[in-house]
């Protein structure tokens, strides 16, 4: 249940010395399956080192989806050159770039989005949102996604000879990473309901049905684009 202080509740995320990881696989369980308790519990979650590797990841996840994008461009067409890829697409030169950019995007995520995210708990019906707080249960819900992307490039990491090679493999097991943004949706809700007090219903639209509608357009023109693509191949 959320607390009635903001303020006081934000003690609940302070690190102490007898705290473990929130990043232990037992607590990263909880975070999937019962993120109410992972927001309530005393895991240490505001420890720097454990907010700059989520944040890091964060960031590094969208780098990486912006390098996706332009692949994509290139391939239906809407994009002539892929020169600067190719200039990065070896596995050792690609992970330099993204763990540096990941590192300016992390900044820039903890700032826009969480300032995005404070705004989406007020109008949910939080007053005077404690703006760390808020931080925190957006970057460790968006880790759910995040951190499955990441493995999932450095398992192709061992498996194809560059980050292109990686990108134009046709494996199965990318589909399944499509149900990790909704996963993290839910798990920010939930986080928020134990933190906050909120309307359900306000929440439920700022922080559930917003963010699933955006990613499925998205999603939509992707699959647009490609079939699109696809047909231009064919004629």
């Amino acid at each position: 249940m959320a607390t009635d202080d903001n303020h006081s509740n934000f003690a609940a995320f302070a690190p102490a010395l007898h705290e473990s990881s929130p990043l232990k696989p037992h607590h990263f369980l909880k975070l999937l399956f019962q993120p109410r308790q992972f927001f309530s519990g005393r895991f240490g979650l505001s420890a720097k080192p454990y907010v700059l590797l989520v944040a890091w990841v964060y960031g590094m996840h969208h780098v990486m989806e912006g390098l996706n994008r332009q692949l994509l461009r290139f391939e239906t067409g809407l994009s002539e050159s892929r020169e600067l890829i190719e200039l990065i697409a070896p596995w050792p030169l690609f992970w330099l770039v993204v763990g540096a950019m990941g590192a300016i995007a992390a900044v820039v995520a903890w700032q826009v989005g969480g300032w995005w995210y404070c705004l989406r708990l007020r109008w949910s019906g939080a007053i005077n949102p404690e703006p760390r707080l808020a931080r925190l249960i957006f970057m460790y819900s968006g880790f759910i996604y995040t951190s499955s992307n990441l493995a999932f490039v450095l398992w192709q990491t061992f498996r194809q000879s560059d980050y292109i090679y990686a990108f134009e493999d046709e494996n199965k097991l990318a589909f399944l990473f499509l149900i990790f943004p909704f996963w993290a949706m839910i798990s920010g809700y939930h986080g928020i309901r134990a933190n906050f007090k909120v309307s359900r219903w306000k929440a439920r639209f700022w922080f559930i049905a917003l963010p699933c509608a955006l990613y499925l357009i998205n999603f939509a023109w992707l699959v647009l684009q490609l079939l699109l693509w696809g047909t231009d191949s064919a004629s």
